[in-house]
């Protein structure tokens, strides 16, 4: 096992098993943090939504059962994690430019079988206009209890922004300036775009939109998705730290799904719910426990945790090395081996400015041969 640092996260990836040390500051969106496959915290985020929408807990893609009864299909997924889902499950990747071909918004009729699921990871910002129809068309492919595992970059109290409205026939050219797009609208007026921005390369990856949260709720809703559960909330175990507090994954069904307290927190599609500059709040916290004799790296997760303000205390003993992570809102610390060494309840204490801003209990277990 690796050595544990503050500041550093070890998480086993929920893709392909290895175990990784990665500081909290790298864990960007579409940073490869996992140090074998270089899954993205989407990427994980993603077959973590996937596990609890369908067997209502966390697990990794390698314990996933083997059953070819449940059904699914990607939009141009990850070949790391699509080819191990297809060893896995009734699942099949398709693409929108060979085959298995599916165009995400042009489907004739619901198909005879519909999916328990549907993957679509950044794809709908690619989508031309109306995207509503693409919305639609992925209710339609799913079951009554099926579920879309869904993201796309977003904003947050902004309204979505559309890059080409009057979008129909057009086409991508390139000049001595660089890309142009060029279109001619229905009514017949010529349009001309530059300073285009693409998504991991160009052509079909061209960015059509960007989303705003509210909006995006009430197309899901309008679509037959009423019951939306973000996954915004850490699952450090799996390398799960959003540094962002949008453009995060989320799950979108037409019924309710058993989802696991804890798993996500969103009151009110559209609100925003940052605390004011100068009041620092812990959302989650771990582990809560753990074996005696294991080294233990406290995590704390929440808004405005910077450097210089916040200690830690345990059993009223302030720990010595506290490191915070601004991008992740993160803040780490180890805890010392003596007190490892001895079963017991320790209170935990994070205080800032030398006020209390959280107090949880921290359990020492008995280890293996050690002392009750």
């Amino acid at each position: 096992m690796l050595r544990k640092r503050p500041g550093y996260l070890t998480f086993r990836c929920n893709i392909c098993d290895s175990v990784t040390e990665e500081h909290l500051a790298r864990f960007g969106r579409e940073d490869p943090t996992c140090g074998s496959c270089r899954s993205s915290v989407r990427m994980r985020t993603i077959l973590h939504g996937l596990s609890l929408a369908l067997f209502g807990e966390p697990l990794s893609l390698g314990e996933f059962p083997e059953d070819r009864g449940i059904r699914g299909i990607g939009l141009s997924d990850w070949e790391t994690y699509s080819s191990r889902l297809e060893a896995k499950l009734g699942y099949t990747n398709t693409y929108y430019h060979c085959e298995p071909r599916l165009d995400i918004t042009s489907v004739d009729r619901p198909p005879d079988e519909p999916y328990d699921f549907l993957i679509a990871s950044d794809v709908f910002e690619h989508v031309a206009p109306p995207v509503d129809a693409a919305f639609a068309n992925a209710r339609r492919l799913l079951k009554d209890s099926g579920v879309l595992v869904f993201s796309v970059p977003f904003q947050l109290d902004a309204p979505t922004v559309e890059h080409f409205p009057d979008l129909h026939e057009y086409a991508l050219d390139r000049d001595a300036s660089g890309y142009v797009l060029r279109n001619r609208t229905r009514d017949g007026r010529d349009e001309e775009f530059r300073d285009l921005t693409f998504h991991g390369g160009l052509g079909s990856t061209l960015e059509m939109r960007v989303f705003g949260q509210q909006d995006l709720m009430q197309r899901l809703e309008r679509a037959g998705f009423p019951h939306v559960f973000p996954l915004n909330q850490p699952y450090f175990e799996f390398g799960i730290v959003h540094a962002a507090r949008f453009s995060y994954p989320l799950l979108a069904s037409a019924q309710p799904l058993p989802i696991p307290a804890g798993c996500f927190d969103w009151a009110v599609p559209g609100e925003s719910r940052a605390l004011p500059p100068d009041v620092a709040g812990i959302s989650q916290w771990g582990p809560a426990s753990a074996p005696a004799g294991e080294q233990v790296v406290l995590w704390f997760t929440g808004q405005h945790l910077r450097a210089g303000e916040l200690r830690v205390l345990i059993g009223g003993q302030p720990l010595a090395d506290v490191v915070t992570s601004a991008a992740a809102d993160t803040l780490t610390s180890t805890l010392p081996d003596e007190l490892t060494r001895h079963p017991g309840k320790y209170t935990v204490e994070v205080t800032r400015n030398e006020k209390p801003i959280f107090t949880a209990l921290f359990q020492v277990r008995p280890g293996s041969g050690m002392p009750s």
